[in-house]
């Protein structure tokens, strides 16, 4: 059975639904990040970022230097 959860993103604070046991149907599945930008998620963040700071993520780190 799919696991939908209700998240609050550690980047901005909103609340989106995170479909881990989907994720085909996740509000991240179109989002293709960098490893780069993938290895800075996981140092910066514990859980799940929503689908508006992955964008803003990878405007961030168009050029291979992250900071958001």
């Amino acid at each position: 059975m799919p696991v939908h959860m209700q998240k609050r993103c550690p980047g901005c604070g909103e609340s989106f639904e995170c479909k881990s046991g989907l994720v085909a149907l996740c509000q991240c599945r179109d989002v293709a990040l960098t490893p780069v930008q993938r290895e800075y998620i996981a140092a910066h963040y514990d859980d799940c970022l929503c689908r508006a700071c992955l964008r803003q993520l990878q405007q961030a780190c168009a050029d291979q230097v992250c900071g958001m």
